[in-house]
């Protein structure tokens, strides 16, 4: 079973996903490059569409060689991660998942039409655990741990891509609950004791 959590930075994914871990699920190990080239390459030939529709938008909407070249070594590594956890066939817990993926591609804000398409095309984890916190919550959470979002590229950088990466957000949460039956909306701490409470139950 895999278990994969999704939300903005510092919405808690991390911490939530140690909690899950207490109760008998893993991540999947970090794998040496030959390992991880042979799940990213099976993963390409079962979700092909996917992948090559990550890379065209890595490719288009990147600002820079630096920042395009980033994107696909998050790519590559995501799908290598995600293709370990379908073939371990144990219980999986991913704070990074497709979904965390979708978020990081774009640069413009698209269409929810577009959205939606992406989620159809990414494999589907058995159980999709959503964060929808408040804005404030999260940027004060980033605060403190003295990391925003992608500012290694610069304030001006992150201030535009900020407000991009809300209204991507805030799509993806609404299709998403069209798109997947198996959602689970986290908005504060007793949805997460809730939550938690009925994984550790399975």
């Amino acid at each position: 079973m895999i278990i994969e959590l999704y939300g903005l930075p510092g919405s808690g994914k991390s911490t939530f996903a140690r909690a899950i871990e207490a109760c008998g699920y893993a991540p999947p190990r970090h794998q040496n490059i030959l390992m991880r080239c042979w799940y990213f390459f099976y993963f390409l030939c079962n979700h092909s569409r996917f992948t090559i529709t990550c890379v065209w938008i890595c490719l288009t909407e990147g600002r820079g060689l630096f920042l395009i070249q980033w994107k696909l070594r998050v790519l590559f590594n995501r799908i290598a991660r995600w293709q370990e956890a379908r073939r371990n066939m144990g219980n999986i817990v991913l704070d990074e998942g497709m979904l965390q993926q979708i978020i990081g591609l774009f640069e413009r804000t698209p269409s929810a039409e577009r959205i939606r398409k992406l989620l159809m095309l990414a494999p589907q984890a058995d159980m999709h655990i959503m964060f929808d916190l408040p804005w404030e919550t999260v940027l004060y959470r980033q605060k403190k741990r003295a990391r925003g979002m992608r500012s290694f590229m610069g304030s001006q950088y992150e201030v535009q891509w900020r407000k991009v990466v809300l209204e991507v957000h805030s799509i993806i949460m609404n299709e998403s609950r069209e798109v997947y039956k198996n959602c689970y909306f986290i908005k504060g701490g007793e949805d997460e004791e809730r939550i938690l409470e009925m994984v550790c139950s399975h």
